[in-house]
């Protein structure tokens, strides 16, 4: 899928294929693999209550195995590169002077009965990103 970036009411596309459409499916599988054996176990399956001003219904990456490394290998070779590039954070020499660090990981499970849309919010980080893991829905901006 690509990626887009928000900042100044203006918003940034990338041209750049972040993952594969199987990458993108590995990650939906895993996630509802996980919610399904932790709802077995007597666990929560997905969180609802992480984010209290805008909560939503998610799994953190750190709970999933399975996806943290694939996750942290693909932060560092093509997101936070990406992300230097797209925020002018390194100079003319490919340098960092400014640099980004991940703070939240997190997969999220949009269901337009259980929760049709967030309300415009500031997340707790100075930059945030959102990778899209399916294409069949409407809306989302």
């Amino acid at each position: 899928m690509k990626c887009s970036s928000y900042l100044d009411g203006t918003c940034f596309q990338t041209i750049d294929q972040i993952l594969s459409l199987e990458e993108c499916q590995h990650a939906i599988n895993t996630a509802e693999a996980h919610a399904t054996k932790s709802l077995e176990q007597g666990e929560s399956g997905w969180t609802t209550s992480r984010h209290y001003a805008v909560p939503t219904t998610d799994i953190p990456l750190h709970q999933l195995a399975e996806l943290r490394t694939w996750f942290y290998q693909l932060w560092k070779s093509k997101i936070r590169p990406l992300l230097r590039k797209q925020f002018q954070l390194t100079n003319s020499h490919n340098v960092s002077y400014r640099d980004i660090f991940l703070h939240d990981a997190f997969l999220v499970r949009y269901d337009a009965e259980r929760q049709r849309y967030l309300p415009p919010h500031f997340d707790e980080s100075t930059h945030s990103f959102i990778i899209a893991l399916n294409s069949d829905f409407k809306g989302g901006g």
